[in-house]
């Protein structure tokens, strides 16, 4: 039984040997394949990180066209306020002449009847001239 016994034992030495060989070139593997998956993970950031930059420089582009385009909205609201004051100007000017024009207008008629008045007057005497 002796012999039985020690080929039991031998064979479960074998197979713990064969099972830390086995664990031991496993962890050869992953360490030898850990830079790779590194790499791996290392380049899909760096993929990540161009392309994130990218957005970031196309964000930035598209601010820059923002404020540049804000500012000539801007620009074309202060020429816009002018145009309206100059408009405004032109506007009580216009109806500065028109107020005129209509004064004019009524002096002129206030005259011509002042003038048929006095040639009525003017009739008139020469009436009572001719009647006397």
């Amino acid at each position: 039984m002796r012999i039985s016994a020690d080929t039991t034992k031998t064979k479960k030495i074998h197979k713990h040997k064969r099972i830390f060989q086995t664990l031991i070139v496993l962890g050869f593997f992953v360490v030898a394949n850990a830079p790779s998956a590194h790499s791996v993970e290392l380049s899909l950031d760096a993929t990540y990180n161009e392309q994130i930059w990218e957005l970031n420089q196309q964000i930035s582009e598209k601010r820059k066209s923002v404020e540049s385009l804000q500012q000539q909205a801007a620009v074309y609201k202060k020429s816009l306020a002018g145009k309206q004051r100059e408009i405004a100007s032109l506007s009580y000017q216009i109806s500065t002449l028109n107020q005129t024009i209509t004064k004019i207008s009524l002096e002129k008629e206030a005259l011509e009847l002042s003038i048929e008045e006095i040639n009525l007057q003017i009739k008139n005497s020469q009436l009572k001239i001719q009647a006397t």
